[in-house]
């Protein structure tokens, strides 16, 4: 029983160094390295480690007490011949401390009849020896009062004559006593042991975690004596805390990443998906568990994406691809996939990590883009317009399909480059093509351009090119983009258009020349007739009426010597009819003159013109006939405005207060002021008269829009 207590013994202290050398080698080889850095598989390796390392010192703490009950009871049973005298001063300590505890002396010349029990007793005890001096945990004896009898090792390099017969808290600081002394009494009380974990600080100040076992030895069902094993567990306390602080940081990370993340074992089995994977497919994390996940699989993209998953499994190798799922509330979602083997220490694959990434929304878009491309070349096919981009370092351009049709190319049977769109210009528009082109890449201005392009068949098309400049990150063109458009049918539309607007013209401007002759036909008679009768009051009324004619007249004139039969320009009109009506009354210069100032921007249609032409005309020949007095000099003024908002103002006046004292524009009766009333209204103005000196007629409208 002796001998089988020894090698347990032996066994755990042996195990103890083997551990803790495994544990420094793992400390060296993750020497430098941070806890984020360290692998999965190193840090299950070194918990594994600490773990043995724990229990093998329990199970030390159990022997070293099987042993010290097995000393006592073969002190009882040997023979007195081999009680001797106290163990010599030259024994090692161990010997010496079996002798003290056995009464027996296990040295050779000591030994008269030695058996093979004792001389085991003597190899162990001297194996003991060494692994308690060199072992890496501290391992002490105290008696029933906590005194220390024995200690391998203390914690600040004492030796061990200085801590032997002292109490075993002296050597904890004062917070920690009352902790080691009541788990010794504990121990004690129980006869189990006990496990106590503490923290002292070194001679150097830095604190140690220590995990002590306390064990009983039991002699004669009484305690004798408590063995204590202290083991320095700092290290695998960081490691334990970076580990569970990883673990969390992985954890963490992998709950909020914005894709998914999923962990399955080496079947393909899942064992996590974060929230983040189940929001995307609407299923719980729950229910995703060992094949729940599959259910979620889109049926169109289910066997392909299985034959794929299948083949991954179980290798070593890593998988990407799209996935096709089917979310719980009926809508797909694409994703992209990519997945790795989890490994161990050996290799060993024991699992699959894999991320999930949504592209819904990018596959909804290629899509999107897709149909538009489609609808683009249709459009641009229907349109007969082609899509160009040139590169000008390489001096190589990108031609739609249609682009190539419209140059009069079979599309891919010839190079798209600059070189051959040049040539295809008709050869009498290719310099000045040329030429619009270096301007427009000097000056970094838009490309518009038409020309024309000579087809193999000897045909003709016009094209009509618009683009803009593409520049590099200096800032300089680097080349230029563009759409090309067949517009043959708008030029020989064009063409078609100006012969025709040609002929109206010719025959518009026949119209307002026999208008014209006509109105000056009616006016000769008028005059003829006027010249004809001596009654003053029906000569006046024939006169004013031939210059109305003539001023409608003048209208006409005016329209068909200018070049445009849609607008007149109002301030050359005004100027040219005011100075006929001056020499239509024949007055003298030297008793009045004329005063025009006209906006010479004014420009108005027909039905605007005649209006404005038969006011001035009833205002300057009331001017004329009222406003100026005999033997007097005076001036007659018209003063023509636009403003900003286009209204137009035609302003009639002559000095002095000429306008009776009892005037009345509303009462009046004379024909004159009734029509320029009426034709004030037509334009829808609005008629002012300023009374003094002078006094002035002014008429307000809006100018027609062009």
């Amino acid at each position: 029983m002796s001998a089988d207590c020894w090698v347990q013994l032996l066994d755990s202290l042996e195990n103890i160094l083997s551990e803790s050398s495994l544990w420094q080698a793992s400390l060296s080889a993750l020497a430098g390295q941070t806890t984020e850095a360290l692998p999965p598989d190193q840090m299950a390796l070194l918990q594994s480690r600490l773990d043995a390392l724990q229990k093998s010192t329990e199970q030390l703490c159990q022997h070293l007490s099987a042993v010290q009950q097995t000393l006592h009871k073969l002190q009882q049973r040997m023979p007195q011949n081999h009680a001797l005298l106290p163990p010599s001063p030259n024994l090692p300590e161990m010997e010496r401390r079996l002798i003290r505890e056995t009464g027996v002396d296990f040295s050779r010349n000591a030994r008269r009849d030695p058996a093979p029990v004792e001389q085991a007793l003597r190899i162990n005890a001297e194996k003991l020896h060494q692994i308690t001096t060199y072992s890496p945990v501290y391992i002490y004896e105290l008696n029933a009062d906590g005194i220390i009898t024995f200690a391998n090792r203390t914690y600040d390099g004492l030796s061990q004559e200085r801590v032997v017969g002292t109490h075993i808290t002296d050597w904890f600081p004062a917070e920690q006593r009352s902790l080691i002394a009541s788990a010794l009494a504990q121990v004690i009380q129980s006869e189990l042991p006990q496990t106590v974990e503490y923290a002292i600080p070194n001679p150097e100040g830095e604190m140690r975690c220590y995990s002590t076992q306390m064990a009983p030895v039991l002699i004669d069902h009484h305690v004798t004596s408590v063995i204590l094993i202290a083991n320095d567990v700092t290290e695998r306390r960081q490691t334990e805390a970076a580990l569970r602080e990883s673990e969390a940081r992985y954890a963490t990370l992998a709950a909020t990443m914005p894709v998914g993340v999923f962990r399955t074992d080496v079947e393909g089995r899942c064992l996590y998906c974060n929230e983040h994977w189940c929001e995307m497919v609407g299923m719980s994390g729950q229910a995703a568990l060992g094949h729940g996940w599959q259910h979620v699989l889109h049926p169109t993209d289910r066997d392909r994406f299985l034959m794929a998953w299948n083949t991954l499994l179980g290798s070593s190798n890593t998988l990407q691809l799209e996935v096709h799922y089917r979310h719980t509330n009926g809508t797909s979602v694409w994703a992209d996939l990519r997945v790795v083997p989890e490994t161990d220490s050996t290799g060993q694959v024991t699992g699959y990590i894999g991320a999930v990434n949504d592209i819904t929304q990018r596959k909804l878009a290629i899509e999107a883009l897709a149909r538009s491309e489609r609808r683009l070349s249709l459009a641009l096919e229907g349109a007969k317009a082609g899509i160009w981009e040139w590169d000008m370092a390489t001096n190589q351009t990108y031609w739609s399909d249609e682009n190539y049709r419209l140059l009069g190319y079979e599309p891919g049977k010839c190079a798209s480059t600059y070189d051959n769109w040049l040539n295809a210009v008709h050869p009498e528009d290719r310099d000045r093509t040329q030429d619009y082109v270096n301007d427009v890449i000097a000056t970094n201005s838009d490309l518009n351009l038409e020309y024309r392009v000579l087809l193999p068949d000897g045909s003709i098309r016009w094209l009509a090119d618009s683009g803009r400049l593409l520049f590099n990150e200096q800032g300089e063109p680097s080349g230029m983009s563009g759409i090309q458009v067949d517009i043959t049918e708008r030029k020989q539309a064009e063409e078609q258009l100006r012969a025709s607007l040609k002929e109206k013209e010719v025959l518009l401007a026949e119209i307002h020349h026999r208008v014209k002759n006509n109105l000056q036909i009616i006016s000769s008679l008028l005059n003829l007739q006027a010249n004809r009768i001596d009654d003053p009051q029906v000569y006046a009324v024939l006169e004013e009426t031939w210059n109305r004619v003539d001023c409608m007249a003048l209208v006409h004139e005016s329209l068909y010597h200018s070049n445009n039969f849609a607008e007149i320009n109002l301030a050359e009109y005004v100027e040219t009819l005011a100075v006929n009506l001056l020499h239509t009354y024949a007055v003298d210069p030297e008793h009045a003159f004329l005063e025009v100032e006209a906006d010479p921007t004014v420009y108005v249609d027909l039905n605007t013109a005649i209006p404005c032409g038969l006011i001035l005309n009833e205002l300057i020949t009331n001017a004329l006939k009222h406003g100026l007095k005999q033997g007097q000099t005076r001036k007659i003024f018209v003063y023509l405005q636009q403003s900003g908002d286009r209204t137009v103002t035609l302003a009639i006046g002559n000095c002095g207060d000429t306008l009776p004292v009892d005037f009345d524009l509303n009462q009046s009766r004379s024909m004159g002021l009734r029509l320029v009333t009426n034709l004030t209204e037509q334009l829808e103005g609005k008629l002012e008269i300023k009374r003094g000196d002078p006094t002035i007629f002014q008429v307000s409208f809006a100018s027609p829009k062009p």
